[in-house]
C-alpha cells in the first residue's frame, strides 16, 4: 500500500484538508497494525484517535452530516491492505 492510497482511504472517512507527511502516515499505519494485534475489532473511532495523535494538522472539511452508522469500517480495510 502506498502512502497516497493510505491517505485516500483515511480521507474517505475523515476529510482531512491537508495530506499528512509520509512519516505521519507511516506512524498511523504502524499504530493500526499494533492495535490490530491486541484488539479483536479496530473501530473507526480507534483510527480517529490514532490520527489525532500521529498527525499534526487534523483540520477537516465540514460535512453537513456525519453517518456514524456506516457499515464500512475504514480502519479494518486499511489493516487488511497493510497486511497484504
Amino acid at each position: 500500500m502506498t502512502y497516497d492510497e493510505l491517505f485516500q482511504m483515511i480521507r474517505s472517512k475523515f476529510r482531512l484538508v491537508n495530506r499528512p507527511s509520509n512519516n505521519e502516515l507511516q506512524a498511523v499505519a504502524d499504530k493500526l497494525i499494533e492495535l490490530s494485534k491486541t484488539k479483536r475489532f479496530v473501530s473507526d473511532n480507534d483510527l480517529l484517535v490514532i490520527i489525532n495523535t500521529c498527525v499534526k494538522d487534523t483540520t477537516c472539511y465540514v460535512q453537513d452530516s456525519i453517518d456514524m452508522t456506516s457499515s464500512i469500517n475504514i480502519a479494518n480495510q486499511i489493516i487488511a491492505k497493510l497486511k497484504q
